[in-house]
């Protein structure tokens, strides 16, 4: 493979290591935990769409976890030529 194709291999990993960091980030879900625990914040309803928003976010991130498990294990199996 060329040495420039590595290098945007490489640059596409960074990145996407860099952002999946961001979305792990303790700052903006501490903010959320303490968000929720105030007096009267929700309704009911909207108690829902949170939580429907967040299943879909937890089921996401499981994908993520699977897809990279599978790249690193289908890169490694890929034997030089």
């Amino acid at each position: 493979m060329a040495n420039d194709h590595v290098k945007r291999i490489e640059a596409q990993i960074r990145e996407y290591r860099s952002l999946i960091g961001k979305v792990a980030a303790p700052g903006p879900h501490e903010e959320l935990i303490k968000i929720i625990h105030r007096q009267g914040w929700t309704t009911i309803a909207e108690g829902a769409l949170v939580t429907a928003m967040l299943d879909s976010m937890i089921g996401t991130a499981r994908v993520l976890e699977q897809m990279t498990a599978a790249l690193v294990r289908g890169a490694g199996d890929v034997k030089a030529k």
